[in-house]
């Protein structure tokens, strides 16, 4: 959802930890993050890479199709 002034609330589903079947440390998912807000996307990557995920960042769609 997206509204001028607001913001945008977007919701994403990731596994919660290491899979039954993963060591701790080995990657859950790759993971591309696009935000241009510097400070959201360290804790939001932060986050995910407390999880296991591997992340890219980019903060333009612009530089994140490079990562694809």
């Amino acid at each position: 959802e997206s509204e001028p002034g607001k913001g945008t609330t977007v919701i994403v589903l990731l596994p919660q930890g290491v899979d039954e079947g993963k060591r701790k440390g080995e990657n859950m998912a790759y993971i591309l993050l696009v935000e241009d807000e510097r400070l959201i996307r360290w804790g939001f990557r932060r986050a995910l890479e407390s999880h296991g995920h591997t992340v890219d960042e980019a903060p333009t769609l612009e530089q994140a199709e490079t990562h694809l």
